[in-house]
């Protein structure tokens, strides 16, 4: 029972996969010129200036376009979206990512993974296991899910007593 289960989760993930990639090609086809010839990234609505994290974000693409929301929420992208054509592209991927990225999370998933090491070499562990588990969650998720911000890593003698690993 647990197999099929498994692969019908898979097959869910490969379709949604498909289809997510599908939608993001309209919807880049669609964007308008970034205005410094960067690449938008849709899954993005923080600080939309030209200089903030967010200059790259969907609600500055939208801006560019000529619509200005507040947000990108749902119910907002689902009032606005005959509006433009972009918002409604917009409001499909976002749905299918979601959709994807569900699909991904395994059975029983837990939220701290332990990895042990000689004291001396936590530190190196840690860094590592956070380099290979950011990769993993680009490669399955795409840039907009996985990156810097995917994964925290902590490292030390129990749960209780962690240290942050700090970006180098």
């Amino acid at each position: 029972m647990r197999r099929r289960r498994i692969l019908r989760t898979s097959q869910v993930s490969t379709s949604a996969l498909a289809e997510r990639d599908q939608l993001r090609e309209v919807l880049d086809a669609m964007a308008p010129e970034h205005p410094e010839g960067g690449t938008w990234t849709w899954n993005t609505s923080k600080n939309t200036g030209a200089e903030g994290p967010g200059r790259n974000g969907a609600l500055r693409a939208l801006e560019v376009a000529g619509v200005k929301l507040d947000n990108l929420r749902d119910q907002t992208l689902l009032h606005r979206r005959d509006e433009h054509p972009l918002v409604a592209a917009l409001q499909d991927y976002r749905k299918k990512a979601q959709e994807y990225s569900k699909c991904q999370v395994p059975y029983g998933c837990a939220r701290r993974i332990g990895l042990e090491s000689p004291e001396e070499s936590a530190k190196d562990a840690a860094l590592w296991l956070q380099e290979k588990m950011r990769e993993a969650f680009e490669e399955v998720l795409g840039p907009e899910l996985g990156g810097p911000k995917s994964v925290d890593v902590g490292y030390g003698p129990s749960w209780g007593e962690q240290t942050e690993l700090e970006e180098e």
